[in-house]
């Protein structure tokens, strides 16, 4: 699961059986500055205030999601998903994040270094060989 961070009140309401794993999850991007993204005690989607301009191709995305059985426990996983700048860059991004329909986060991934995505070109990321996150 490297550099994805799950939030703490995630963790702890898939803990307690009060986080819905099943419904519709929603990614965005976000910019570097400030970094409130990568902040793991956020609670909910209005407290990321680096959203990226929804120009050139970004808006948030639905996520195709599915809960996979692995030995001794369930995996969470979501399909690759991309974006296509259109009419210019979709421009300093570092941070994708993933929340519940509610505005309830889930996690984010950190890029390395801030990613610029010149027009015609895709962005996307996937989740890692074993998915987002793993319950045994």
């Amino acid at each position: 699961m490297s550099n994805w961070l799950l939030y703490n009140a995630a963790k702890r309401e898939l803990c307690n059986g009060t986080f819905n794993a099943t419904g519709l999850f929603y990614a965005s991007l976000c910019a570097s500055q400030p970094a409130t993204a990568a902040d793991p005690t956020l609670t909910t989607l209005a407290q990321v205030t680096n959203e990226i301009p929804r120009v050139n191709g970004y808006s948030p995305l639905a996520l195709v999601t599915s809960w996979d059985v692995i030995s001794g426990g369930m995996r969470f996983n979501f399909q690759p998903i991309n974006w296509t700048a259109v009419g210019g860059s979709i421009a300093g991004v570092r941070f994708a994040v993933i929340s519940a329909a509610g505005g309830t986060l889930l996690a984010s991934f950190a890029y390395a270094a801030d990613v610029n995505t010149p027009s015609g070109h895709l962005l996307g990321f996937a989740a890692s060989g074993h998915g987002l996150f793993e319950l045994s």
